[in-house]
């Protein structure tokens, strides 16, 4: 896991203990599944999104999409003041 949380750091500020809980409400709503290999004599825990976690992903960056037209106008109409 920390070899994923350091990747993830290059692009948002996150720790294992931000991450863990995260992870495990995304796998008890179906957005991922866990599965588990021996790495290096470990036993390692992996996640896997699902079609669920994809349609999340997509209805996600549809509403932000809605989300920033309406900044946009925002921004627009306070600029004009």
């Amino acid at each position: 896991m920390t070899h994923f949380v350091k990747d993830v750091s290059r692009y948002i500020e996150i720790s294992e203990s931000t991450l863990y809980p995260i992870l495990k409400r995304l796998e008890v709503s179906g957005c991922v599944i866990t599965y588990t290999e021996q790495h290096k004599n470990r036993l390692r825990k992996y996640y896997r999104i699902t079609d669920k976690g994809i349609e999340s992903i997509r209805c996600f960056l549809g509403e932000w999409e809605e989300i920033q037209s309406i900044y946009e106008y925002i921004k627009g109409e306070m600029e004009d003041e």
